[in-house]
């Protein structure tokens, strides 16, 4: 894959339930923590650094942050963080990616669109890992808010 194609991951889930339940799961720091796997005693909001503890298996006990972005109610979430797989400390110079969850209404439910950008800003000898990685987070993270939050209706 070209360098120029690691740079934005899309990723979209339909979920059969309304968007302000949907929003709920992905920005009350209690319900985001059960389908994406972590622990933090932090409260999400504009400009909040998060401290987050994974529990995902074969990630247990790995830490990161991420420092919350937009926060515009049943439409956007967005969040900064440095993209590393078991790497605590990012490479001299990078920069960190951009998250963004964006929900829209869609007959039967909510289209929640997930987009990463920002690759390009990650040292070239680990951007192709972390791309691919979080390419296959994003599509394993998307279907367990799905069922999440189906689940819970």
């Amino acid at each position: 894959m070209i360098t120029e194609q690691l740079s934005k991951i899309e990723k979209q889930v339909f979920v059969r339930a309304p968007r302000a339940r949907v929003w709920e799961a992905i920005t009350d720091a209690k319900q985001f923590c059960e389908w994406f796997r972590v622990k933090t005693s932090d409260e999400f909001r504009p400009g909040a650094r998060i401290h987050l503890v994974s529990t995902y298996p074969g990630y247990e006990g790995y830490e990161f942050y991420f420092e919350i972005d937009e926060m515009i109610p049943n439409r956007k979430f967005s969040w900064r963080w440095h993209p590393s797989s078991k790497v605590t400390k990012p490479a001299p110079g990078e920069e960190p990616t951009l998250v963004v969850f964006e929900l829209e209404d869609a007959p039967g439910g909510t289209l929640v669109r997930v987009t990463e950008t920002g690759f390009d800003h990650v040292a070239l000898e680990r951007r192709a890992k972390q791309f691919e990685d979080n390419t296959r987070g994003w599509e394993l993270q998307t279907e367990s808010l799905r069922r999440y939050v189906e689940e819970a209706a």
